[in-house]
């Protein structure tokens, strides 16, 4: 009897050392694709009761943001999806900051990235871009800034990180038309609205290329721990506070 009970006792724990180690497998295998689950649990209409939507902005005019749009557009809420150059260049907006001047910062508040922008010296230097990229995301050399108009162009890690984590790009294939991005820069914040987002190879650099509106264009690699492609998200800008 003694025998038995051991021998079931025994069976028993190799069981438990069984099934938790099948566990801590399974969790350390999904644990990179949470954050997809994560967003698909909170877009869902199978779990929220409600068709997912893209929020567009709707502010027109406040005392702090400077935005333009069409009459049509007003009439329903819209905003026009450029802001006009003298807006920027504007003393009043360029002399009101609402943030420590020094703050350079990409937020997108959709998939949780909150990245400090990297500045690196006016030639392209292969080595200063990647070390930009492992802080976080980088401004592309000889592109434009938020202030100046034109394409403003960050690049960052898809994956540098264990996900979920806010300095890498992990999500930004879940970026959808409509969503909004931020970009903290000299005392101020840029509101961008997603209008595009498509896949290119790496030696398309058209989407380095000048644009004749203030435009924000992201760019990361792709598929997902790949640098087979990369993928990029432009953006217009639609307010300055």
């Amino acid at each position: 009897m003694m025998a038995l009970l051991q021998k079931n006792k025994k069976r028993t724990a190799v069981r438990s050392v069984f099934v938790l180690l099948a566990s801590a497998t399974i969790i350390v295998l999904l644990y990179p694709f949470m954050p997809s689950l994560d967003y698909f649990v909170r877009t869902s209409s199978l779990f929220n009761g409600e068709q997912a939507e893209s929020q567009y902005p709707v502010i027109l005019s406040t005392p702090h943001y400077v935005l333009v749009g069409t009459a049509k557009e007003k009439e329903e809420g819209l905003i026009n999806s450029t802001v006009r150059l003298d807006t920027l260049r504007n003393t009043n907006v360029q002399n009101r900051p609402i943030v420590d001047p020094a703050l350079k910062k990409l937020v997108i508040p959709e998939i949780g990235v909150e990245m400090p922008v990297i500045i690196t010296g006016n030639e392209y230097k292969e080595e200063d871009a990647y070390s930009a990229m492992d802080r976080g995301a980088w401004l592309y050399t000889k592109t434009s800034t938020p202030d100046a108009g034109s394409n403003t162009v960050l690049t960052g890690h898809r994956f540098k990180y264990m996900p979920p984590h806010h300095n890498t790009l992990y999500s930004l294939d879940k970026i959808q038309k409509g969503d909004e991005i931020l970009v903290y820069w000299q005392g101020r914040e840029y509101m961008y609205r997603v209008n595009n987002s498509k896949v290119v190879e790496p030696t398309d650099l058209s989407v380095l290329d000048s644009t004749p509106t203030p435009t924000l264009t992201i760019i990361t690699c792709t598929p997902l721990f790949s640098t087979a492609q990369r993928l990029v998200v432009t953006a217009d800008l639609i307010g300055v506070r």
